[in-house]
């Protein structure tokens, strides 16, 4: 028998799937016992397991677990953090690929990918690299404008 207060959670499941855009078979990676598993947990009779409430929490980063599990506050989590207590664990294992947990403040947790941190960087580096030839480009075109100028003195190309 399942209570009214996983009655609503699994709405609540229902309804992020449904904004999200997500189906069953992308929630379960294209696994089909898989996909039959969370179907039942969330349409059908079946009990609210971990593995599909740790599932949510690691497909949307971004939706609250206090509001998956309790329905309470905001469906998001909040943009910043705030001045709070701020602990990282490594949690790298077999089930989340080496990812991160931030804990934040007394009962919120984060999970950080750590490859989209490592693209993360390196399109940081390919960035800083292009401004870096964007500053050399202007350094080159504004001595060519000074060499163009007649009212100007001559200077020699750094």
């Amino acid at each position: 028998m399942v209570s009214n207060e996983e009655k609503m959670a699994k709405e609540r499941l229902e309804r992020i799937l449904d904004m999200k855009h997500c189906t069953y078979r992308e929630l379960a990676d294209g696994n089909e016992s898989k996909r039959i598993l969370y179907w039942n947990q969330i349409k059908g009779n079946a009990i609210l397991k971990f593995d599909l409430l740790n599932r949510f929490a690691f497909m949307f980063h971004d939706i609250s677990c206090e509001y998956i599990l309790l329905g309470e506050g905001p469906i998001k989590k909040a943009e910043h953090m705030g001045n709070q207590y701020v602990r990282i664990e490594n949690t790298g294992d077999s089930h989340n690929n080496g990812d991160a947990v931030v804990n934040v403040g007394s009962n919120s947790s984060y999970a950080i990918d750590k490859h989209a941190l490592e693209e993360r960087e390196q399109m940081i580096a390919r960035l800083k690299a292009r401004v870096e030839e964007l500053e050399k480009d202007k350094e080159m075109l504004q001595w060519l404008l000074d060499q163009l100028r007649p009212d100007q003195p001559k200077t020699k190309k750094k």
